[in-house]
């Protein structure tokens, strides 16, 4: 588990990473466009997560039950139903190609529609096997798998800002396509674990404890939560670029600059969280019996952390994000606190679900996300300026699902109590 907390970790912070690069290559104009792909493709990928979900429960609860229940007729194939969604999710993303290709990559609208058809195929695959991986306990080569992705995408974006940086061979639209290639290249990860593991067989055709049927069903319903969350956590830039389409309004900063900000002054608070949840849900399992006791302490936490936060983005955030962004993309340290401030929102959405998941109330958890990705839709179309409608769609809009949440929460505590 060492190794995955490693990895993980690699995973997140070369995100970021290559996010900086792609911001010193293709700067203000180009970023942009860039970081709607970007996001796009992650998106889909945080709702691929919920097939990682279920392959992982159903390998883990066969290897528990395999002597009460060693055969299991129609059994589920999770590899196979994993390629078939991304398969027909990435023919949809090519077939939809002319709708959203020319906003988000108006000059390479066809590497864009091949790039992220092929990526979205790919990355429902990598997800499977990481969850074939982990429900077999093979945690090193689940860390590989992740550590892989991230060099992968690492390597290109090293490449293409070398070059920029010395001899330029690479002409300026080579530059654009190949942090779109970047993107996606981690998602073949799962092709290298699969060629240098020998005991291939051994975690492919790992038993499961549902059939086909009801893998499907289960698969989607994990989908269908983490889809919300995907939307706000890493489809922001995209949804940014949505409401602009449907609601066009003023800026008085560049686009990129923005959404470069936003991902960046989020990331102190939700990149630990997302990476850690399990340990969060951990720590509300073991306080099952104080539903909203246990909510007091890491609430009270996450707004304290924001404020001294804001405080410190107001002070230093200009000068801090200087040192890796160029001038183009560094907003004022009034809007960086309060973008800041606005980001413990979304974190205390993701405490919030932790705690309703620690005690099995998964569709309150999916109907609270989807409350909040609504609000946040919402308010993102309001006839405001864009930096004032982003940030109260991030700091207002998971408070529909923090509210619902804490509601599931108190009604819990009221069955406790009349026990």
């Amino acid at each position: 588990m060492r190794w995955m907390t490693v990895a993980m970790v690699f995973a997140a912070a070369s995100g970021y990473v290559v996010m900086v690069l792609a911001a010193a290559v293709l700067g203000t104009d180009g970023a942009d466009r860039w970081l709607v792909f970007w996001s796009s493709f992650f998106a889909v990928a945080a709702v691929a997560n919920g097939m990682l979900q279920e392959t992982t429960r159903a390998v883990g609860e066969a290897a528990t039950e395999h002597t009460t229940n060693p055969t299991l007729k129609n059994q589920a194939n999770p590899l196979r139903i994993g390629a078939a969604v991304g398969i027909g999710l990435g023919a949809f993303a090519a077939l939809s190609a002319l709708w959203w290709a020319p906003s988000v990559a108006p000059q390479h609208s066809w590497w864009a529609s091949i790039l992220m058809a092929f990526g979205i195929a790919s990355i429902f695959v990598q997800q499977t096997v990481a969850g074939l991986l982990s429900g077999t306990q093979r945690w090193n080569r689940y860390a590989a798998l992740l550590g892989m992705d991230a060099v992968l995408r690492l390597i290109i974006a090293a490449v293409l800002s070398l070059d920029y940086l010395t001899v330029q061979m690479i002409p300026d639209a080579g530059y654009q396509i190949g942090f779109m290639v970047a993107t996606v290249c981690g998602a073949i990860s799962w092709i290298i674990i699969i060629a240098t593991s020998r005991d291939r067989v051994g975690f492919l055709h790992a038993a499961v404890d549902v059939t086909g049927q009801q893998f499907w069903r289960n698969s989607l319903a994990a989908m269908a939560a983490t889809a919300a969350t995907a939307l706000m956590v890493t489809g922001f830039p995209a949804l940014v670029d949505l409401s602009l389409a449907l609601s066009p309004t003023s800026t008085a900063v560049p686009i990129a600059a923005l959404l470069y900000c936003v991902m960046l002054t989020r990331a102190p608070l939700l990149v630990p969280l997302t990476a850690f949840q399990s340990a969060v849900v951990m720590f509300f399992l073991q306080r099952r019996e104080q539903p909203l006791g246990a909510l007091r302490a890491p609430a009270a936490g996450l707004v304290v952390l924001g404020v001294v936060g804001a405080g410190l983005a107001w002070a230093i955030g200009p000068r801090l994000f200087g040192l890796f962004l160029d001038d183009d993309f560094i907003l004022s340290g009034r809007v960086l606190a309060v973008l800041t401030a606005a980001s413990v929102g979304t974190a205390l959405l993701m405490v919030t679900g932790s705690a309703v998941l620690a005690h099995q109330r998964h569709r309150s958890y999916t109907l609270g996300w989807w409350a909040a990705a609504i609000a946040y839709i919402l308010l993102l179309l309001l006839p405001l300026d864009l930096v004032t409608r982003s940030a109260l769609a991030l700091a207002v809009g998971p408070l529909a699902g923090v509210v619902w949440h804490v509601a599931t929460l108190a009604r819990l505590r009221a069955n406790y109590a009349s026990d």
